[in-house]
């Protein structure tokens, strides 16, 4: 659900099948969401209104404010937290505004940046290398849009173009527009696939005493 709403999924309800009303509080608490009771095994629905789902994500900014003020009652409600996976949550909707900076991510943390530098070289996961990750995963999820190069420098926070261009090669060895290609034939082969007849199941069926029928 933290990586829904860091999408901009902000439209959503919660289910919980097996757990006491003090879980349900407890999600309803973090996740701030409606969270329903369900019967059967135990199990988590996360249920999203049709138009949000119909449209693409990161188109409306998510609500960074938000996702900060639950990243923070995960920190206080958790010895284990890992604050790694705060850090690419809010880097995925602060990079759009031009926002790279670690001293940004402290700051919605309610941390000092060396604080928040601190506890992510002791998760073995500093911070350079996680904008690299997240600009990355980013990167390929922008490339299957109509965006321009120069539009993609800037929702990755890059200030210039060529910057973007150098670090593209790094990661893909390739430009964007050919790894663009590539991506599209891969979607349509695999739109293709699921739209073609199925060829027709063969079973075999055994009977005691007698040889093994084809069906």
């Amino acid at each position: 659900m933290r990586t829904c709403q860091g999408l901009g999924l902000q439209q959503a309800s919660a289910a919980l099948a097996g757990l006491s009303e003090e879980a349900r509080t407890v999600c309803r608490r973090l996740l701030r969401l409606p969270v329903a009771n369900l019967t059967g095994p135990q199990r988590l629905e996360l249920r999203f209104a049709a138009l949000e789902l119909a449209r693409a994500l990161n188109t409306p900014k998510p609500n960074i404010a938000r996702l900060a003020r639950r990243e923070r009652q995960l920190i206080r409600s958790s010895v284990d937290h890992r604050w790694s996976e705060s850090v690419q949550l809010l880097m995925a909707a602060l990079l759009p505004r031009g926002d790279t900076q670690i001293s940004r991510c402290a700051s919605l943390l309610a941390v000092a940046p060396r604080t928040l530098q601190r506890r992510l070289t002791a998760e073995q996961q500093p911070f350079s290398t996680l904008l690299a990750r997240v600009r990355q995963q980013l990167c390929l999820e922008y490339l299957r849009t109509e965006h321009a190069d120069d539009t993609l420098a800037l929702l990755l926070g890059y200030r210039q173009t060529s910057q973007f261009y150098r670090q593209f090669r790094l990661w893909f060895n390739c430009s964007p527009a050919q790894l663009r290609s590539r991506l599209i034939s891969e979607t349509t082969i695999t739109r293709d696939l699921i739209h073609a007849p199925q060829p027709t199941a063969l079973c075999t069926v055994s009977t005691p005493g007698s040889d093994s029928q084809r069906c």
